[in-house]
């Protein structure tokens, strides 16, 4: 970093040979209103990145490597093996007593034709001489570089520390905290291939320290925030650059999961939820069952949707505890400017069902729909249920008492326990497409209209809702007050989204003077699926394509829709 006689600081890129036409070509993800000079008016450098290894060299066959910093001195040769290389190193040490020398070999399974590297890098705080670390490139088109460090131990020998093997260049090393001793930055190499083909995967960034021989994970230490922070932002940086990574999974799993050890979990993965590809390839099957691996039988592996995946795989590494499952979706966090999160819902839309207020004394009842999804579980919508913990349902006019067992306000989504088992299950199927005939089924208007249910017709006339919302599917069906929470299906039987609200006709007359008609939304079940499969809920796949004459769909609906009163 720089000042310059005006009083600008800059950023120093260079040098560089060439036309400033030439450097800004060359220079990758230069943001396009970078103003770029030659420098001559630069007047003190005030700020320059340090490095924290102290000596460096390449290590070739046949050619030693010499490196020397205070208190050491190495020599390193690299000798062949029957199987990889070994590195030969000799060394002193500096005492009260006068020169410790010592001797050691690492061997690498590592093909032995690539050029290493030999560093002396202060890594142990628990000891007075910098660490000796050595690296080993296999080759390959993506793959792996092998580091390990020799470490001096309290008696005076020395260790053979494994650092573990990385992705391309492997490890790199940085003083995060500024105390003198170096972290170990690597990266999760289990996100590659996860959710994206190799170029298109995010790998989040993992902090190591090195005590002794052994490596500890303190990615999550609070004292190490703004490097997770710096990477977070480095990400979105990118993405900025390249809008269309806003919508690739690869990049969306890393980003959340970054955001999620950086503290900005919650925002990152309502932002995801709004902007994944549902139709991936690129996603993990599941057993239903417990079974061994690999012994999983047909019937019972599936393919859960994006979000459930990586929820699983945030658990299954470390980055979410197993009770916090619900968590990012219901403890949404005002997002950072730089990773603005889409309005779900716009002031133009509002639910089929009115939205109770906060309990109050003698409030009137607020209803809704709801569907068994399980022989005692009921989905409905969150604004159905919101400010009750028991509410009562109705099976085909048989009242029922049930209690709210999970809630997730950010996609408008509860599940309800039901005291009164179902007879009949909802059969779910995601990936509508646009322009299938769909139809939707629930309570509206209770008091008014009929009290056996209401039966609509429609299309799917969009895949996502106002300003481009993911989640949610646009429907020509007519939905009234109270329809919210109900089943959407399709022409098998199956169901294929949530009810969740209608177009405000009178609000968008007065913008665009004209009466909108039969702009309705529904929750895509993906989605649902999704909240679900969070709350350990297995539902029924939607597996049936025979196309069913309405009056059957409708009875269909009709055996596992219930009636919803909350009375706060």
């Amino acid at each position: 970093m720089t000042l310059a006689n005006n009083g600008w600081y800059a950023v120093m890129l260079g040098p560089r040979q060439g036309s400033l036409d030439q450097a800004r070509k060359n220079v990758v993800l230069l943001p396009a209103d970078a103003l770029l000079s030659r420098g001559k008016g630069y007047v003190a450098t005030v700020w320059r990145p340090s490095s924290p290894i102290l000596a460096s060299a390449t290590l070739n066959q046949g050619s030693p490597a010499h490196l020397a910093t205070a208190g050491l001195v190495v020599s390193v040769v690299r000798e062949s093996a029957s199987s990889g290389w070994i590195a030969h190193i000799r060394g002193a040490t500096r005492s009260p007593t006068g020169p410790r020398t010592f001797e050691a070999r690492v061997h690498f399974d590592a093909a032995a034709a690539y050029p290493s590297s030999v560093k002396l890098v202060e890594l142990d705080s628990s000891n007075q001489t910098p660490e000796i670390v050595l690296d080993s490139y296999s080759g390959g088109a993506h793959c792996c570089t092998s580091t390990a460090a020799l470490v001096e131990q309290y008696d005076s020998s020395w260790r053979t520390v494994d650092l573990g093997t990385g992705d391309g260049e492997g490890i790199n090393f940085e003083d995060v905290n500024g105390d003198g001793v170096s972290e170990i930055i690597t990266y999760d190499d289990s996100f590659l291939y996860a959710f994206s083909d190799y170029a298109s995967s995010i790998s989040p960034i993992k902090i190591g320290t090195l005590t002794g021989s052994v490596v500890t994970d303190i990615t999550h230490r609070s004292d190490l925030r703004h490097r997770l922070i710096q990477s977070l932002r480095g990400l979105e940086f990118i993405a900025k650059q390249s809008p269309s990574l806003w919508s690739e999974n690869g990049f969306l799993a890393g980003w959340v999961a970054t955001a999620t050890v950086a503290g900005e979990g919650a925002a990152a993965w309502s932002r995801m939820l709004s902007n994944y590809q549902p139709d991936s390839i690129f996603l993990p099957t599941y057993c239903r069952i417990e079974a061994p691996e690999g012994q999983c039988p047909e019937d019972q592996r599936y393919t859960p949707p994006f979000p459930e995946a990586l929820r699983r795989h945030l658990i299954a590494h470390g980055y979410l505890e197993a009770e916090q499952v619900s968590a990012p979706a219901q403890t949404a966090q005002a997002p950072p400017a730089s990773a603005t999160v889409p309005t779900p819902q716009s002031t133009a839309a509002e639910p089929a069902a009115v939205s109770p207020k906060p309990p109050e004394k003698n409030a009137e009842a607020v209803s809704g729909t709801g569907f068994y999804v399980t022989r005692d579980r009921i989905l409905t919508n969150a604004h159905v249920v919101e400010g009750c913990e028991a509410v009562t349902t109705a099976l085909e006019g048989h009242p029922a008492t049930g209690r709210v067992a999970a809630r997730d306000t950010t996609n408008d989504l509860a599940l309800i326990e039901a005291a009164q088992p179902a007879t009949a299950v909802a059969r779910m199927r995601t990936g509508i497409r646009l322009g299938e005939d769909v139809a939707a089924f629930g309570y509206p208007l209770r008091g008014v209209l009929a009290s056996t249910g209401n039966f609509t017709r429609g299309t799917v006339t969009a895949t996502a809702g106002l300003n481009d919302d993911s989640r949610h599917l646009q429907i020509s069906a007519p939905v009234q007050p109270g329809n919210s929470g109900g089943p959407l299906l399709d022409e098998s039987g199956n169901v294929v989204g949530v009810i969740v609200a209608k177009l405000n006709a009178l609000k968008v007359a007065i913008v665009t003077a004209d009466i909108p008609q039969n702009i309705n939304f529904a929750i895509k079940a993906s989605i649902a699926q999704s909240f679900l499969e969070s709350n350990n809920v297995t539902t029924t796949p939607g597996s049936q394509t025979t196309p069913m004459k309405p009056a059957d769909i409708a009875a269909m609906a009709q055996s596992f829709s219930v009636a919803i009163e909350c009375s706060p």
